[in-house]
């Protein structure tokens, strides 16, 4: 297990765009047929709790789970969702999250999936999703709506009854004006869409062609490596997905109208097209973190917390370093074995940065320390 060395560039910049990969990964990501799961929404209900989804180690091919955030270039999302498919390319699955469901957000309380995209950025509502839904988020994935109306008008439009254009096809999607319509209502003509436009590429060797086709469009950005990012819409590609929406019941929230998840039918869903993904035991086996600030920014530890907990790392201690003046991130774990390698590289990837070491001493209480330096940005992504 090797680090990066002082001086060297960082092991992955903490955002990055390419455009081809994500256009593509939209389309195969409903190849196969689309399964809709949509909850009852029985009248108003208390704020919810998070959601923990129990079950024993997954079993099969190791999953990975994305989070797909849409919407304007500033403002809050209109389209949020799960990607997930395994490493076998058997299955693919995508869970449509309405952005006004209400989930526990660090350090907000309730609130809606939307104001946490607001409030912190990708950190914080990858944090939130993973908590409602008790799975961990290996990656996001941001795409403006400029660069999905690029997508479908690459695609040459679709059809929904009549011919769409891609500035149609957004319009369609979000609905009447802002506050005239159900939220609700856009998960089934987001799933129209992407069924359509499953039909335009499904044909054997179509995805090659619309991969022609989106090469010009721009904009999407992703924590993820090209490599990843090109690994994860394989296995995409390759796997009979399903498409489901978040069973909610209505609730009302602070200002607005939110939805309450459905504790049960959420766990069920879960259980059936993410359970891969679950935090079980098995899975925090050797990812219990504690976080030391080595800077003189008091907001640093906060925002690394908020980094690695939707990846499935607990943060059982945050305190002050040795000192304030570290000019590296340093990542130290206490067993050179393949699991804890893999912890330190998916920490330093989440991070954006960090040297990663093993130590010679023993540590009973936590797997991973991370020192955080000064090439550390807690600001965001």
């Amino acid at each position: 297990m090797t680090g990066g060395a002082d001086g060297e560039p960082a092991p992955g910049a903490r955002l990055r765009t390419w455009a081809p990969i994500a256009a593509a990964g939209l389309v195969v990501l409903v190849a196969g047929v689309a399964v809709w799961v949509r909850g009852d929404r029985p009248g108003g209900a208390a704020a919810p709790s998070p959601i923990v989804t129990p079950g024993g180690p997954p079993t099969g091919p190791a999953q990975h789970a994305w989070l797909l955030v849409g919407g304007p270039p500033a403002g809050p999302p209109n389209c949020l969702a799960v990607l997930a498919a395994d490493e076998a390319g058997q299955q693919a699955f995508m869970l449509d999250l309405p952005p006004s469901a209400l989930a526990v957000v660090a350090g907000y309380g309730s609130t809606t999936l939307g104001r946490a995209m607001t409030l912190g950025g990708e950190p914080l509502l990858a944090s939130a999703v993973s908590g409602l839904l008790g799975i961990a988020i290996d990656h996001h994935l941001v795409v403006p709506d400029q660069a999905l109306q690029g997508l479908f008008d690459a695609a040459g439009g679709l059809t929904i009854g009549t011919h769409l254009s891609g500035r149609q096809l957004l319009a369609y999607i979000a609905g009447p004006p802002a506050g005239a319509g159900d939220e609700l209502a856009r998960g089934a003509r987001r799933l129209q869409v992407w069924t359509a436009l499953l039909a335009r590429f499904h044909p054997p060797g179509a995805a090659a062609a619309f991969g022609e086709l989106v090469a010009g469009v721009q904009g999407v950005s992703t924590d993820a490596t090209p490599d990843q990012a090109r690994g994860f819409f394989t296995w995409l590609a390759n796997g009979a997905a399903s498409f489901a929406e978040l069973p909610v019941a209505g609730a009302p929230a602070v200002g607005a109208r939110g939805y309450r998840p459905d504790a049960a039918a959420v766990q069920a869903v879960v259980g059936q097209h993410l359970a891969g993904s679950r935090l079980t035991g098995e899975r925090l086996l050797g990812r219990k973190v504690e976080i030391l600030n080595g800077t003189t920014n008091p907001a640093a530890g906060p925002a690394a917390a908020l980094r690695l907990t939707p990846h499935g790392f607990q943060v059982v201690r945050q305190a002050p370093a040795d000192r304030s003046d570290h000019a590296s991130t340093q990542i130290v774990v206490y067993s050179g074995s393949e699991a804890a390698s893999r912890a330190a590289e998916q920490i330093r990837a989440a991070l954006g940065v960090g040297k990663v070491t093993v130590s010679r001493r023993t540590q009973g209480v936590v797997d991973v320390t991370v020192i955080l330096g000064g090439d550390f940005e807690a600001g965001g992504t």
